[in-house]
């Protein structure tokens, strides 16, 4: 489904229940935010030009890792269930600035640029943080 400002600001007013993010619905989202708030500078099609998925993560919502070998492989993965649909949102997002910095300047981390994405991901009415709720 093809996602749009109006669907953004419905999924966040969602109520808070647990969420089961599909690969096909966050592919969706990726898309989404690539084009409306990272201006389409991240790799295109998430699965084929780099991992994309959804995993039983141990320690965190979400996840970003580069590999350093002649594949330069990328790797994006989301955990299989959230506290609500709001904070897979943000997980994603979060995930996607970590991308970008990887894309521009092959770094990775919770610095300055980091935080520069706040204010932009604000305009979009995402959070910015480092601390989502607790994994249960």
């Amino acid at each position: 489904m093809r996602k749009s400002l109006s669907s953004l600001q419905n999924a966040l007013l969602e109520p808070e229940k647990r969420y089961r993010p599909s690969l096909e619905e966050s592919v969706d989202w990726y898309k989404y935010f690539n084009k409306s708030i990272f201006e389409g500078k991240l790799p295109k099609q998430p699965i084929y030009d780099f991992i994309f998925e959804i995993a039983p993560l141990k320690n965190a919502w979400g996840s970003t890792a580069f590999y350093h070998d002649e594949n330069r492989m990328l790797e994006l993965q989301l955990h299989e269930v959230f506290p609500r649909k709001r904070v897979f949102l943000e997980v994603l997002a979060h995930e996607m600035v970590h991308l970008y910095q990887i894309v521009t300047d092959g770094n990775h981390d919770h610095g300055q640029s980091f935080w520069a994405w706040k204010p932009i991901l604000a305009k979009h009415h995402l959070g910015l943080q480092t601390k989502y709720y607790r994994l249960k």
